[in-house]
């Protein structure tokens, strides 16, 4: 008791002398809040919790504190004062303490994250609202703070829910707690409700009033794709111009943008429409400092401010008069079904577009300018759903069960989040390891140890991860550098050359490489130079942001410092519960299944890396590494630690495998180049700016998912699906599937499916099933190893029970009953009863085998798997061999029904393919004799069947009494049934039957060595094909021994008009000898057909002289083009060069076409055609000239008639059926396909197609008529053509061709008489002709 009085007696002491030293305060009369300033301190001193509505502006973020002490707080405990940012917590405490007249640190403190200003006995104390939950998990009832302001309570951050919530709890509990809850808007209903109907002061902060214009988008304004507002806020601005002398006066434009590619086009319309007249300046998060800055400068004109929604609250442009609202912005959104995160562009609420009011009017009257109309604006929500509702819970989760909150789902929030948030946010961290699910979740050491670190909880999982390696500099890195914005800028004047700069940092396989690679560059950067502003030079060169860097610094310092040695990585004996060891093994690990990986604090006994490295003198700094993306150079052991390379690791696996442990639900496999499929059922793209953009790698890790036009995965990189089955441990799911058994591995494996969030990450691994299913593996061990004989090594059992098993399907195929003396199961359970139960493998086969001293004990006799005894009188039906010419005949037997091999098989050597009694073979086998015979017996008529006895007593009679094999079985079977049976038959009453299953022999040829040569179960088929085999070799040797190549004269053997194939003995076909032109290149060849080979060799003799006169064919050749007239006649058949090469080949075919076989006769017809190869040019340009100039007048002809009469569709229809006609009549090849005496009529023939075509067109009726008329033969000689043999005689082709000019003749009858025909022609004659071509053809 007396302890308890003189610690009462001390803390009176104390308080008296806080209270004494109290600072004085005073309130700026100009602000608002002066106004309430006793209302405020009456209703502190009068009520536990206070709302405090203010305005911007109105200072209550700096009075309130004052006030407070005014009230007679900050005596018993200190004043603590939450602001929602880093920036506003360090300015608040600054301007209070000059506002006390004291230096920041005495009577006021600050404390942010990693930074703190406080003296031993501060009265206030100004900080983020994370600050005081961090002190909550050590001081849960905050007995330090007597009274609590939390500022900004309307952006409803998830800080600030959770801070309301926490003191909501406390309370009841801390009767002595003050509460002030300070917001500047309009919420205060719902605030005032939360703490019991807690009285509330409003504060009006705005000086001057602000006009409110509605200004909806203009038809022409809106687009259909949503973007008009930006035309419409540049109208906007020129209308204030149009109306700026209406009494308004001068002042700045602020405009509220959802968007930076909104504020860039708008930036563009808005310079392009008013040029140097006006200022404008973007404003945006992601803006380089100096840039942001640029909105705060001082300009002698009118400033245009483009703005996102940052300048909504979170800072003060001076001198804005104008405000224009679009109505839109940006607003984070969190998907937990697919863990995706959105930005999409949707209408801001009441209190946002009245704060953005409020940002207008604070230096004059203000014009607020909305473009969207009054019921818009009444139709909107009060206020911005709270970021508790629409964000990650993850870390808000783990925050309160490290506060010990209870049950989370019953926790005060001021709005509660959805039940599927927090249970979303649970799972994430049951993923990362920090919690396990018991009546209730549980932190783990993982997660407390995460839990202390104020960053989110997959960053501190990831620090945990790298705690287990030598990669944690590298992982603090990264973890910082997630932590804050992009410190790459890309000015939009200067975007290429950042673009350019920016790429000399990428690794194109991780993104993650490439802030690191950024931050070594930084680092080397200061440390080689040394001198002051190096870094800032150097930021500036390279688009980086200066302060962007100094904050990553700053974060990576501080956030080390604070986790001190608990970086040291916890191991899996002290920190990770039994639930979770898997997980953590997995990643302190970080290598493939089964391997794992010393941790420092796991073994007591081993010194930590740091002091292994000190021990063995090695150098804190690294030599620079390529390939890896990791680049740094040795530096001294100042500032944040250098990075190590540990000798045998893949850093770059390291860093990633880390990594993953915190965002495996970020991995995702590749659907098409770009595009990939992650869990949850998303598809995204990897954002155009990653360096892995393009690289199409199979899988990939991303740290952040983001939908905006769609969803994209942002800071990317590539990753193994072994990496990730290491990160994942238990969570990964192996489906087993496909055991079978392997031979070389001598044991039974099966293919293991890895899968990750239903995503299969190894779709395939080959595993031992014996350690997995014994029992399942014990079987297909038995059945695929031992039963197939499927084993590495050969063991004396398996030949012995093989041969036993194959005198038994031998029986069964003899008697062909398959499954009657035995079957696989009883084999199986030979082996099952045989074999020891622990088995499985043939390595513990092998072992067994060693211990019994022998194999014996699986050793089977017949009678351990038959069935049923077998029929011996049955089985001697059936031989093992026949014997032909004393020669013995194997015979197989095989029980394959339908199969090629079915039934039995003789194989026989080629000498006895020949041999009569291999007609009698199948007689010779008594089963097969007997189903001959009984075959014969039922093909009998039913008349002559009714009168023997039983068909099985019929059948055993002739075959005891069947002793005459070389003559005709019906012969011997009605001389045995007249001898038995009385039964006289004559032999036409027999009926051949086709022996069907086994009574039909397989015939299988074999050479003297038994390899196979053919096979057939028809005996003379058999010989045709061996024979025609034969013929291919005989064919083969004749070729080597006759064909020739590119033959350039007559330098080889007379050929033979024909030669045979085969010998004397068994001649086998006969070929014929041809020279071949092939495309130019002469050779001798061997056809089938004598006629082809005649005219193939009649072509190469003609090639062979052209090249022996090759000079003469060359001159021949010139003489032969059409020159004068022939030259004009020539144009209307193809021209000059088409005409020389009908008439040259017409000459080489009347002078060379020859078909001569020796060298003599081939020498002879040279000399005698030599002088005529140039006399006959003239005889060719004679024979052609008249048909070619009968052929150009006819053309010609055709012509002017088509001209005259073509507007006329019959008349130019005949014209074009008169044409054929003429093409019909002289084909290309007509000087080779008629005869000289024929192409001297053909003249006649043309006159009158022209004679007919002229009178046609005055009288086309009649013309139609007549060729009707011709018609009906015509087709009668077509259908008789076509429908001839495929080859017809010479005097058949002659027929035909004969009735075809005959044809002719009657046309010149039809059309034009008075050429007169050269022989009698009429219907009848005709008729008469058709008759005989019929009956030839």
């Amino acid at each position: 008791m007396a302890l308890v009085n003189n610690r009462r007696t001390k803390l009176q002491e104390i308080w008296e002398r806080r209270r004494a030293q109290r600072p004085a305060t005073t309130c700026p009369a100009q602000l608002p809040i002066a106004a309430c300033r006793d209302e405020i301190v009456a209703a502190i001193r009068r009520s536990q919790v206070l709302i405090v509505t203010g305005e911007t502006g109105s200072g209550k973020s700096t009075q309130l504190p004052k006030m407070c002490l005014e009230a007679g707080r900050g005596i018993r405990g200190i004043i603590g004062c939450t602001q929602p940012r880093r920036v506003a917590a360090a300015a608040v405490a600054r301007r209070i303490a000059e506002e006390l007249g004291e230096e920041l640190g005495d009577s006021v403190a600050y404390k942010i994250r990693f930074d703190e200003r406080s003296g031993p006995h501060p009265y206030i104390k100004v900080m983020t609202d994370g600050i005081l939950l961090m002190e909550a998990q050590s001081d849960p009832l905050l007995r330090r703070y007597d009274t609590v302001i939390v500022d900004e309570a309307h952006e409803r951050s998830l800080n600030i829910d959770l801070l309301i919530g926490l003191l909501r709890t406390i309370l009841p509990r801390r009767r002595d707690l003050k509460v002030i809850v300070t917001s500047a808007t309009l919420e205060t209903e719902k605030f005032s409700q939360a703490f019991d109907d807690a009285p509330a002061i409003k504060i009006s902060g705005r000086l001057f009033p602000v006009e409110v214009r509605w200004r909806p988008l203009l038809p022409e304004e809106d687009q259909d794709d949503g973007g008009g507002y930006v035309e419409g806020a540049v109208a906007a601005v020129a209308d204030l111009e149009r109306h700026a002398g209406a009494g308004e006066r001068w002042g700045d434009v602020l405009i509220f943008m959802p968007t930076e590619q909104d504020i860039r086009d708008a930036c563009a319309m808005l310079t392009g429409r008013f040029g140097d007249e006006k200022t404008v300046v973007p404003m945006f998060s992601r803006l380089s400092w100096e840039d942001q800055q640029r909105v705060f400068l001082p300009t002698d004109r009118q400033k245009i401010v483009v703005a996102t929604n940052v300048a909504e609250t979170s800072l003060t442009i001076p001198n804005i008069r104008y405000v224009i609202d679009t109505g839109l912005a940006r607003i984070a959104q969190y998907n937990p079904r697919s863990r995706t995160a959105g930005l999409p562009v949707m209408p801001i609420s009441k209190s946002s577009a009245d704060q953005r009011l409020g940002r207008c009017g604070r230096v004059g009257n203000g014009i607020c300018i909305r473009l969207y109309d009054e019921d818009d604006y009444l139709a909107r929500p009060d206020f911005t759903p709270p970021e508790i509702r629409r964000a990650n819970l993850a870390g808000v989760v783990l925050r309160m069960l490290a506060l010990n909150f209870g049950n989370i789902f019953d926790f005060p929030f001021l709005e509660p989040p959805e039940k599927k948030h927090l249970r979303d946010a649970l799972e994430i961290l049951k993923e990362l390891g920090a919690v396990r699910m018991e009546e209730r979740p549980v932190l783990t050491e993982i997660g407390r140890f995460m839990s202390r670190l104020p960053i989110d909880p997959r960053l501190s999982r990831m620090l945990v991860a790298a705690a287990a390696t030598d990669c944690r500099e590298e992982i603090l890195v990264i973890a910082t550098a997630l932590s804050i914005v992009d410190p790459r800028e890309r000015p939009r004047d200067r975007a290429p050359q950042a673009t350019e700069i920016h790429a000399r940092f990428q690794e194109p396989t991780s993104d993650f490489i490439t802030l690191l690679n950024i931050w070594n560059r930084c680092r080397t950067e200061a440390e080689e130079t040394g001198a002051r502003g190096a870094l800032r030079k150097f930021c500036r060169n390279h688009f980086l942001s200066w302060r962007r860097i100094r904050e990553w610094q700053d974060l990576h310092r501080q956030l080390k410092s604070m986790a001190g040695e608990e970086l040291a990585a916890p191991g899996p004996s002290s920190v990770t519960p039994p639930a979770h060891r898997g997980l953590y093994s997995h990643a302190a690990a970080l290598g493939t299944p089964g391997q794992t990986c010393s941790v420092a604090s796991a073994h007591p006994s081993e010194p930590a890396p740091e002091q292994r490295r000190k021990a063995s003198g090695r150098d804190n700094g690294v030599k620079s590494v390529r390939g890896g993306g990791v680049k740094v150079k040795s530096v001294p052991d100042t500032g944040p630690a250098p990075f190590r390379e540990t000798p045998g690791q893949d850093r770059n696996a390291l860093i990633h495998k880390a990594v993953l442990t915190g965002f495996l639900s970020g991995i995702a496999v590749r659907k098409e180049k770009n595009i990939y499929t992650a869990p949850k059922g998303r598809t995204a793209m990897i954002f155009p700016g990653s360096g892995v953009f393009g690289t199409g790698a199979d899988w990939i890790v991303a740290a952040e998912w983001v939908e905006t036009s769609r969803l994209f995965a942002r800071t990317v990189a590539v990753v193994q699906p072994e990496w990730i089955e290491g990160a994942a441990g238990e969570l990964c799911r192996t489906v087993y599937s496909e055991p079978y058994w392997n031979r070389e591995r001598g044991e039974v494996q099966a293919s293991a499916r890895i899968v990750l969030f239903d995503m299969v990450i190894i779709p395939h691994r080959t595993v031992s099933f014996g350690r997995i299913n014994p029992a399942a593996a014990r079987e297909i061990f038995i059945r695929e190893g031992i039963m197939t004989g499927s084993l590495k090594k050969s063991y004396p059992f398996l030949s012995h029970n093989e041969q036993v098993l194959e005198g038994v399907r031998v029986m069964e195929n003899k008697l062909r009953r398959r499954g009657w003396l035995w079957n696989e199961e009883t084999v199986f359970e030979f082996y099952r009863r045989h074999l020891p139960e622990e088995i499985c493998e043939e390595r513990s086969l092998q072992r067994c085998i060693r211990q019994r001293g022998s194999d014996e004990f699986l050793w089977m006799e017949q009678t351990d798997v038959l069935l049923a005894e077998p029929d011996e009188n049955a089985l001697r039906e059936w031989p093992d061999a026949a014997t032909v010419q004393g020669i013995p005949v194997p015979l197989i037997y095989n029980y394959n029904p339908g199969g090629e091999d079915d039934g039995v098989t003789a194989r026989i050597m080629a000498p006895l393919l020949a041999a009569d009694e291999m007609e009698r073979l199948a007689v010779a086998i008594p089963g097969i004799r007997r189903e001959i015979v009984r075959e014969y017996l039922q093909s009998l008529p039913k008349s002559y069947r009714r009168r023997l006895p039983s068909l099985s007593d019929v059948t055993d009679t002739i075959l005891m009494n069947l002793n005459d094999p070389d003559r005709p079985l019906p012969e011997v079977l009605s001389r045995l049934l007249k001898r038995h049976y009385d039964l006289d038959l004559p032999i036409t009453v027999w009926q051949e039957t086709k022996r069907l299953g086994s009574g039909q022999i397989r015939y299988l040829l074999t050479d003297e060595e038994g390899r196979e040569l053919s096979h057939s179960r028809s005996l003379p088929e058999l010989r045709e094909r061996y024979l025609e085999k034969i013929k291919k070799e005989t064919l083969h040797n004749a070729r080597k021994q006759w064909e020739i190549e590119n033959i350039q004269s007559w330098d080889f053997n007379d050929l033979p008009e024909s030669i045979p194939l085969g010998d004397a003995v068994l001649p086998v076909d006969v070929v014929y000898p041809a020279l071949r032109d092939e495309d130019g290149i002469i050779c001798l060849r061997l056809l089938d057909s004598p006629k082809e080979a005649l005219a193939v060799h009649r072509q190469g003799v003609a090639a062979l002289y052209e090249r022996h006169f090759a000079a003469e064919c060359k001159y021949l050749k010139k003489l032969l083009l059409p020159a004068g007239n022939m030259k004009l006649h020539g144009e209307k058949f193809g021209g000059s060069k088409k005409v020389q090469r009908i008439l040259y080949y017409k000459a080489l075919l009347d002078l060379f076409f020859v078909n001569v076989r020796t060298n003599i006769d081939y020498l002879k017809h040279a000399a005698e055609v030599k002088s005529l190869i140039i006399p006959h040019a003239k005889v060719v340009l004679q024979l052609a000239a008249p048909v070619l100039e009968a052929n150009f007048q006819a053309e010609i002809v055709l012509d002017r008639l088509e001209k005259q009469y073509g507007f006329s569709k019959p008349h130019r229809e005949h014209l074009t059926f008169l044409r054929r006609e003429l093409a019909c009549l002289i084909p290309e090849d007509f000087l080779n396909r008629y005869p000289a005496e024929r192409i001297r009529t053909l003249s006649r023939y043309i006159r009158g197609l022209i004679i007919r075509a002229e009178r046609a067109m005055l009288n086309l009726d009649k013309a139609l008529a007549k060729a009707g008329e011709v018609d009906v033969y015509r087709e009668q000689w077509r259908q008789l053509t076509v429908g001839s043999q495929h080859s017809p005689s010479l005097a058949k082709m002659q027929a035909q061709e004969d009735f075809f000019w005959f044809l002719e003749e009657y046309k010149i009858s039809l059309f034009a008489q008075e050429l007169k025909t050269t022989v009698r022609v009429s219907p009848k004659r005709l008729e008469e002709r058709l008759r005989e071509l019929r009956a030839m053809l």
